[in-house]
């Protein structure tokens, strides 16, 4: 774990090495359950940890659904005298999956700062919009609950049609009898 500011706000960071067959699954599971970004890296020195990103996206889309989480592809450039696979074909299966690319070196400490600052914006970024989204729903559902307890009781001979109009954000029940 490590704290770091950004926004003027701390944020605890913990990084979770998943890497192979785990054992447990049920923990594997737990871990994307809770995450709030994902990062897939392959060493560009070895085709097999490339090739093994399309696993790890599989995974990591049957266990959180499709764009609730930053994921970013990052290729670390341990040994750039031996690298396999080149840079274009990291970026076209980031892009084919629609997520970020990055090329890192923690030998030479290219690029790894860059990466967090800008993978943790994503993060923070993603966790205030589902606040904010998850806000707005409820503002709406208690909106809905007072119009539709002020409506009043209508009596038996009288027919009613409810209608909800969502306008400016704000919804209203029309009742026509």
């Amino acid at each position: 774990s490590k704290f770091v500011k950004l926004f003027s706000k701390s944020f605890k960071l913990q990084l979770w090495a998943i890497e192979g067959e785990d054992p447990c699954r049920a923990r594997r599971i737990a871990y994307f359950r809770g995450a709030h970004g994902v990062i897939l890296i392959y060493n560009v020195a070895d085709e097999t940890t490339f090739k093994g990103i399309e696993k790890w996206l599989t995974t990591t889309n049957s266990l959180l659904p499709s764009g609730t989480v930053p994921l970013a592809l990052v290729a670390h450039c341990f040994d750039d005298e031996r690298r396999v696979i080149t840079p274009q074909q990291g970026k076209q299966l980031a892009d084919q999956h629609g997520i970020g690319y990055f090329e890192v070196s923690s030998r030479e400490f290219e690029s790894v700062e860059t990466f967090f600052s800008t993978f943790l914006r994503s993060i923070v970024k993603s966790v205030e919009e589902k606040q904010e989204a998850a806000k707005e729903e409820q503002r709406l559902k208690n909106e809905m609950a007072l119009a539709s307890s002020s409506v009043g009781p209508v009596s038996p001979s009288k027919t009613t049609q409810d209608f909800v109009i969502v306008q400016e954000k704000r919804p209203r029940l029309i009742s026509f009898f």
